[in-house]
């Protein structure tokens, strides 16, 4: 209710990504099939496929301000908790930051400490 627009906005963007997905699939693929003997051109192209013919998914997840500073050390600086993203390709976009008090859009995240963390197994 405070975004009117942004359901509309998702779901518009949704079939960019996807298809920044199977671009970047494409490219993958010609470049392992430059470098890895015996690889098969294609593979992971055809592992992101049209929608139509895929289970894409997508997702918003929206983050609250912690209540204290206890909230904060206890959650590590972390709004959410980690977790394991299971598709082959994740394409994010930028986040919204809104003031807390009024809804107002800032320009940037308020708080430095906070950010993407990719790790792997």
């Amino acid at each position: 209710q405070d975004l009117p627009q942004l359901k509309t906005q998702a779901r518009q963007a949704a079939p960019f990504l996807v298809d920044v997905g199977q671009r970047l699939a494409m490219a993958v693929d010609e470049r392992l099939r430059q470098v890895v003997p015996g690889y098969q051109s294609g593979t992971l192209e055809a592992l992101v496929r049209k929608p139509a013919d895929c289970n894409h998914k997508c997702r918003l997840i929206c983050y609250h301000e912690y209540g204290s500073q206890e909230q904060r050390a206890k959650c590590k600086g972390m709004w959410a908790p980690p977790h394991k993203d299971t598709g082959l390709l994740t394409a994010l976009v930028p986040g919204i930051f809104l003031e807390a008090s009024n809804g107002e859009r800032l320009p940037c995240c308020p708080d430095p400490e906070v950010g993407l963390y990719v790790r792997d197994r």
